[in-house]
Formats: C-alpha cells, sequence, structure tokens
C-alpha cells in the first residue's frame, strides 16, 4: 500500500469512526495535504466528494437504524446530521426513492420470518486483528481473503491459535453492491510489521448475541433476515452502534458443511 493509499484510508477510517460530529478541518489535517489538494485528492480515490461520501454513509447508516427501530425518525434525523426532519425527509427520499416512513413499512413487510433463538449470550474482551478491506459484493472477496492468509503465513502467525472474522458494514439490501464495505479479519497472535494494506484493528468487547449458521456463504443472508426479523423483535432487544461480526469456526470444507457463528452486538 502506497503512502496515498494508508493516508486516505486512514481519512475514510476516520470518517467511519466520528460520523456523527466530523470536522473537515481534522480530516484535512489527518491527510497532510493542503485545503486546495485535499478535496480533488479524496474526489480521485472514491470516486466522491467528500460531501457527498459523509452523506451517503450517513443516510445508509440511518436507514440500518430505522430497520432496527433504533429511535424515531426525528430522532435519527438528528444523529444523521439534519437539523430538522423535512431535510432528513428530503435527502432520504433523493437516495432510496421513498420517505423514512414508508422505507420502515416496507421493511415491516418485506418477510416472513424464520424463529431463531442464539446459542449463546457472552461478554467478551476486545480482540486484536490484522485487517484487509475489501469494497465490493460481499461474496466476492476471497482474493481479499487470499492475501490477507499469504500475509499471515509470510509472517508465520499461529494457524492453530488464530481465528478468522468478517465484518460487514453494510447492508445489500441498503447500499448499492459496488459500495459495500467488508473487513477480512485474523486475531493477531504477535507483534508483526503491517505491509500491504493490512491494518491493526479491534474487534469492540462487550455484550454479543451468538447465533451459529450452518451451510454457505450464500445462504448466511437468511440467517441474518431471521435474526434482525425474528429474535430481535420478539424479544425487544437494543443493539449497540457497532456493527455485527462473523466468525468461521469451520472453513475449507463443502459448503453445506461450513460454520459460522454470526456475533450480534447487544446492550
Amino acid at each position: 500500500m502506497s503512502h496515498y493509499q494508508k493516508t486516505m484510508q486512514n481519512v475514510l477510517n476516520e470518517i467511519e469512526n466520528n460520523l456523527e460530529y466530523i470536522e473537515i478541518d481534522d480530516l484535512i489535517k489527518l491527510s497532510g495535504y493542503s485545503y486546495y489538494h485535499f478535496h480533488r485528492i479524496f474526489l480521485g480515490f472514491t470516486g466522491e466528494s467528500l460531501k457527498r461520501y459523509i452523506r451517503r454513509i450517513r443516510l445508509q447508516k440511518s436507514a440500518y437504524m430505522l430497520q432496527m427501530k433504533q429511535g424515531s425518525i426525528t430522532a435519527i434525523a438528528m444523529q444523521s446530521g439534519y437539523n430538522t426532519p423535512s431535510s432528513y425527509n428530503k435527502a432520504f427520499k433523493e437516495m432510496f426513492n421513498c420517505a423514512p416512513s414508508k422505507f420502515v413499512k416496507q421493511i415491516i413487510n418485506k418477510r416472513d420470518f424464520k424463529m431463531i433463538e442464539p446459542v449463546r449470550i457472552e461478554t467478551i474482551n476486545n480482540i486484536d486483528v490484522y485487517t484487509l478491506r475489501h469494497v465490493g459484493d460481499y461474496l466476492k472477496c476471497y482474493g481479499t481473503w487470499d492475501k490477507l492468509v499469504q500475509f499471515a503465513w509470510e509472517n508465520s502467525l499461529n494457524c492453530k491459535e488464530m481465528r478468522s472474522f468478517g465484518i460487514g458494514y453494510d447492508d445489500p439490501d441498503v447500499v448499492e453492491t459496488s459500495k459495500l464495505r467488508y473487513d477480512a479479519c485474523v486475531s493477531k497472535t504477535k507483534e508483526v510489521e503491517l505491509k500491504n494494506g493490512v491494518e491493526l484493528k479491534q474487534i469492540q468487547g462487550g455484550k454479543y448475541a451468538v447465533f451459529l449458521h450452518k451451510g454457505s456463504y450464500e445462504s448466511l443472508i437468511e440467517t441474518y433476515t431471521s435474526v434482525f426479523g425474528s429474535w430481535i423483535q420478539e424479544n425487544n432487544v437494543e443493539l449497540r452502534d457497532s456493527p455485527p461480526i462473523e466468525e468461521y469456526i469451520v472453513a475449507d470444507v463443502k459448503p453445506e458443511d461450513l460454520r459460522t457463528e454470526l456475533w450480534l452486538p447487544i446492550k
């Protein structure tokens, strides 16, 4: 990863981690570029202007919050950086072709949900992980995993102790496939030099409801749908502001024999 790529990835990380309160001057300072060059460099790296990128990420997050009933439309509008419900409604409608209230009704009526129960509820500590970002179709991240596994092999990470995780930040029903964000992760078993785009991050500790998915990665969506559509609704569960985590318990086998744990961050 070049200095330019590393710098801009740090800027994107800062936006994702501080989405509610973003100071443009802080991003410019973090990048090390001048005000005059920063916006053009950001556009060249992401294909979007800074303003449009932040607006899209905020609206996509707000759509997730609406799905999960994490507040009233007015409260979510405020958390998304809009001073009035009317300005939020207008921006939301421009992106999703419907008003927030209609969006919520569509989600409720979208599917019949199969009841599913967690295999356990547990509280974990932070987990240090080496990560590599994939942008695009979640089901086409194999190249990213190949690079991360190569990184682990070259650095002699302990494969017996090493755990594999995936973090999908976006809902495929809400976000355009080409813009989906996913981090392939392996647990940090020792200190090594970061290179080739690999970053050191943390899986946030806290309380999780853990569900077991049996079968192919293509069918993971069915487990997600059951969890979010039945278990959360039926049990009136409050979610933490953190993405779900996938841990790949059994991998490199036939699709029907794959085992994946889905960790849902709860309060």
